[in-house]
């Protein structure tokens, strides 16, 4: 959420997701230019399970992910 690494304002954002293992907060958002076929709240289940597969390797979060459609 605090990241300085990239700057998207391209981006509109969907909403902000909980770590449910660290409490670490990250911001949800899409690029307005790319379409999607997803929603929001689909994103979020793919991002939970991204951030659970972190802990699981014991690798500790990125600054930014690309979660496919």
């Amino acid at each position: 959420m605090h990241q300085t690494h990239l700057h998207a304002p391209s981006h509109q954002t969907w909403g902000v997701v909980t770590c449910d293992i660290c409490g670490e907060q990250f911001v949800l958002s899409f690029n307005r230019i790319h379409l999607t076929w997803t929603n929001a709240e689909d994103c979020a289940k793919l991002f939970e399970a991204l951030l659970a597969e972190d802990h699981f390797n014991k690798r500790t979060h990125s600054d930014s992910y690309d979660i496919p459609d």
